[in-house]
């Protein structure tokens, strides 16, 4: 029933909204945020992508051709976020922010419902495609754009490096070797690990609302040019291009729909986690990341009808 991914969208806000009121109440300071942040970047979130990768990798995606074209659209997502930066005046110490907000969507807690209700159970390895391909990158360009507005140097160094080994992303691509190399956990460890992953999308939700409980509700209704150019990328842009590119790759229906769905779901989670830990903009963030997760029960149906329309199945 489409009530399955409406409450995927509902049940992320609902949680934030349980964070926001730990935050207005004192009890989520700044030293909890702080042990929230590195709570969930350094433990929950990488067993989290571990275990998806556990879940979600086959060895059909790397002889897919398929594979490329998720890459291919959010590459030139990135790029249309550049021209709209550009357009709107961003300014420096939010591009990051901006451009990562713009082209990156939440492919697991949303898209995945999401798709799986429109498309059925089929449609799980392309899922799993775009979101092996949105994680990726999202660790390696997005992450390094936000620690830009922070004052990280872009060109890759050493810092970069490390710091992309470090991140959760390193979890995920150990995560694949496993599954693709056919091992298995013993029971306990595997069991563990799920409830310990389990943890990583309700706690970064907590703090997201937490944190845009520092910033204060009052927030939201003052959007600026360039957080409408934000949202007006994350679900108009980027379809947008999904659908081009692949009419330009004349990929079959069904995995059209599914890459077209998928990147037309709201901001990412851990960009608005990212943009604390790197002192990027997080007024920004916190403006835009609610609203995206409040417009997405409308731009749902929406963009659905517009799959129906060009690609039939």
């Amino acid at each position: 029933m489409f009530s399955n991914a409406l409450n995927a969208v509902l049940t992320l806000l609902l949680i934030g909204v349980v964070g926001f009121l730990m935050h207005r109440a004192g009890w989520i300071d700044d030293r909890v945020e702080d042990f929230l942040t590195k709570a969930v970047l350094k433990v929950f979130v990488p067993i989290s992508l571990f275990n998806n990768a556990l879940k979600y990798v086959t060895a059909d995606f790397f002889r897919s051709a398929s594979l490329a074209v998720p890459a291919v659209i959010i590459f030139a997502c990135f790029g249309a976020g550049i021209l709209a930066m550009k357009l709107t005046g961003v300014q420096k110490g939010t591009r990051g922010i901006f451009l990562t907000l713009f082209s990156c969507s939440n492919t697991l807690f949303v898209g995945l419902p999401v798709c799986s209700y429109f498309f059925g159970e089929i449609a799980v390895p392309y899922i799993s495609m775009y979101y092996m391909c949105n994680t990726i990158l999202f660790w390696v360009i997005g992450v390094t754009l936000i620690a830009a507005d922070g004052g990280e140097p872009l060109r890759p160094n050493l810092q970069v490096v490390i710091r992309l080994v470090k991140s959760p992303i390193t979890a995920f691509l150990i995560g694949c070797v496993v599954k693709l190399m056919g091992l298995s956990l013993p029971t306990f460890l595997s069991d563990a690990l799920s409830s310990l992953g389990s943890l990583g999308t309700p706690l970064s939700t907590i703090l997201i609302g937490a944190i845009v409980g520092g910033v204060g509700l009052g927030e939201l209704t003052k959007l600026s040019r360039q957080s409408a150019a934000a949202l007006l990328g994350r679900f108009v842009v980027c379809p947008a291009i999904a659908l081009l590119c692949c009419r330009l790759f004349q990929l079959p229906a069904l995995v059209s729909g599914v890459f077209v769905m998928m990147t037309a779901m709201p901001m990412m989670n851990q960009a608005l986690i990212m943009a604390r830990q790197y002192r990027s903009d997080v007024r920004f963030a916190s403006q835009c990341h609610p609203v995206s997760m409040l417009l997405t029960p409308v731009v749902i149906p929406v963009v659905a009808v517009v799959i129906g329309l060009v690609f039939p199945l």
